[in-house]
């Protein structure tokens, strides 16, 4: 007995010293991402300006200079075709200022309008030189110009910076949130190293810095939510999850996305082994406080819009706008806006525009037309029976692997939200980024999601910068170069939502079969 002390004494000084360790390593991987992420967007900002995508930035700064000027809640009073001053080239290469069109009214949710106002804020507080331009002549004539154009200039470092901020505070928010998810789907087994790695690759992930700092778009607003709403499901905070939702819901409509897995939670409540009804309609929790929340944010816009002479939409407008205005939208009609999906596929499949002007408009329409019959089917219609049918069949294999436990809930939204990538139509290029987030937790908690994860990292970091090649832009580079780059990128997509649901088949051998629930 007494030769055997000492060994269990090692043992125990062994942990206590690993113990330490592990948390210096967990802290030194924390850091080198944090200094090589802001490094990232840093070069990003740099590089935007005249680089990146120029008309979703005008329409970011002329809504943000607006909601300065005016107050966040008079924000949808701005029309569209709003004038402002903006960094250009000319024919030569040489830098300076025109007169360019914000082309889109305000069509984001209140929430998002207050993001909008800070990165006014922040803009006028760093560039205060107001440039007075002529409108060019051509652009006079057509919009009705007759007074001379004064703003900031659009298009510079400091407008660029103002414009990736809450992007960027966003991107640190929401891998913390993955961590976070790593650590809800190991309540057993919890490894702070793999949250360190967890947080680092979201962090470093080239298509999460390069929506924000490089093209300015407000993907990681929702998604980081979406990951921190799953994360409070998943603990039973089920207040806390509507509170989260119904800030979603009010920041971009993109928070839909997640009713799909709202379903499978209610189902999920009441058939986990010793689920009730009564658990199931506990999730009323989560709607009225949704429901709440949206109806506390939109009050002050619902009364400035009531008030508002000049609306003829009444108190809704924000809704009108942002949701009726973008979700199935006219505009957005088309199979796939540079979306490297299936659909993506039928649009290579058809062959090249013929080189005249006015064939390569007729070629385009009716390419990427969802009116066109595929298989007889109209192209629009069976986009939405393919997703339907891809949620189900989410639904049934996550239920089926984990008997409806909590630990199935990642990996159902992370396919739901690949499916919503890949299979429907009006699906845009940036979608895939809602995904992604989801699969880096799944592949820090078990090997098998690694092949999904490099390959959307892929095509996410092409999607990011497809404004510049890919779509109608392929006339202009080498053709058979962007059409063979692109037709790859599309077939990685499929074959990772293929792979994904291969993933969630039970296998008798499957040790996560029958496991039980999580508490």
């Amino acid at each position: 007995m007494t030769r055997r002390s000492p060994k269990r004494s090692s043992s125990s000084e062994q942990s206590a010293e690993s113990s330490p360790d592990r948390s210096r390593a967990f802290w030194y991987v924390i850091l080198i991402s944090l200094v090589l992420g802001i490094t990232a967007r840093i070069i990003a900002i740099l590089i935007a300006p005249q680089t990146s995508y120029l008309p979703d930035h005008i329409s970011n700064m002329g809504w943000s200079t607006y909601a300065v000027q005016h107050g966040p809640w008079h924000v949808y009073d701005l029309p569209k075709n709003q004038p402002l001053v903006v960094r250009v080239r000319d024919r030569n290469g040489q830098p300076g200022q025109s007169v360019r069109l914000n082309a889109h009214a305000c069509n984001y949710p209140p929430l998002s309008v207050y993001l909008f106002w800070l990165q006014g804020v922040v803009w006028h507080a760093l560039d205060h030189d107001v440039i007075t331009l002529q409108s060019p002549p051509r652009l006079a004539r057509a919009f009705n110009l007759t007074q001379p154009v004064s703003s900031r200039v659009v298009d510079t470092r400091a407008s660029r910076f103002a414009d990736a901020l809450p992007g960027i505070i966003f991107d640190f928010l929401l891998a913390w949130g993955v961590a976070m998810l790593v650590r809800a789907l190991r309540p057993e087994r919890r490894s702070r190293i793999l949250e360190a790695l967890a947080f680092s690759i979201t962090i470093l992930a080239p298509p999460i810095f390069l929506d924000s700092a490089f093209w300015n778009q407000a993907d990681s607003w929702i998604t980081c939510l979406l990951v921190w709403c799953l994360v409070f499901l998943m603990r039973q905070r089920l207040l806390v999850a509507g509170l989260i939702y119904g800030v979603a819901i009010m920041t971009k409509p993109q928070a839909i996305l997640l009713v799909p897995l709202f379903v499978y939670v209610f189902l999920a409540l009441r058939f986990v082994p010793g689920g009730t009804w009564r658990r199931a309609l506990g999730l009323w929790k989560t709607g009225v406080v949704a429901l709440l929340v949206v109806a506390f944010v939109a009050a002050p816009f619902m009364i400035a819009d009531a008030g508002s002479a000049a609306n003829s939409d009444g108190a809704f407008r924000w809704f009108k706008r942002s949701y009726l205005g973008t979700v199935g939208a006219e505009s957005y009609q088309r199979t796939t806006l540079n979306a490297f999906n299936i659909w993506w596929l039928d649009m290579l499949s058809q062959g090249s525009p013929p080189p005249d002007r006015a064939g390569q408009q007729a070629f385009f329409r009716r390419l990427y037309s969802p009116d066109e019959t595929l298989l007889g089917i109209r192209k629009g219609l069976l986009g939405r029976v393919l997703l339907g049918a891809g949620i189900v069949l989410a639904w049934l294999l996550c239920a089926r692997k984990w008997r409806w436990a909590p630990q199935s809930w990642p990996a159902c939204t992370f396919v739901i939200l690949l499916a919503a990538f890949a299979l429907p139509i009006s699906v845009h290029e940036r979608y895939i980024y809602y995904c992604i987030p989801f699969v880096i937790a799944l592949a820090c908690h078990e090997q098998k999601w690694i092949p999904p994860l490099i390959a959307l990292l892929l095509v996410g970091t092409f999607e990011m910068t497809s404004f510049r090649w890919a779509g109608p832009q392929m006339i202009h580079l080498s053709e058979s170069v962007a059409r063979s780059a692109s037709g790859l990128l599309a077939l990685l997509t499929v074959l990772a939502l293929l792979y994904s649901y291969a993933v969630l088949i039970p296998r008798a051998k499957d040790p996560s079969v029958g496991r039980p629930p999580v508490p």
